[in-house]
């Protein structure tokens, strides 16, 4: 949970106590498809908002982070920074979000 407040603390992140996973809004230009799709080829799993949307109409751009499937502490801050680094230079990719 640390971990994740720490290193997205420029983004607007949610983690509940004792909660095993964290909420991201994503910055403009992400989508929620396009952002899970650069994770899933950066090697990071992530799931889009989309599946736990209840209204058609109202999608937010979010991911959601699943903070305790990690093995370690180490994975899981290496698997952070490319989100963070996505997040902040999104054009500097390979893979933009467009």
């Amino acid at each position: 949970r640390n971990l994740v407040l720490q290193r997205l603390s420029k983004f607007n992140v949610r983690v509940s106590e004792g909660s095993p996973h964290a909420w991201l809004e994503l910055p403009a230009p992400w989508t929620s498809e396009s952002f899970v799709n650069w994770a899933q080829r950066s090697g990071v799993l992530l799931l889009s908002a989309d599946g736990f949307t209840a209204e058609r109409e109202r999608i937010e751009h979010a991911a959601r982070i699943s903070v305790s499937a990690s093995p370690d502490d180490e994975r899981l801050d290496g698997a952070l920074a490319l989100i963070e680094q996505a997040l902040l230079h999104p054009f500097g990719l390979a893979d933009t979000p467009i």
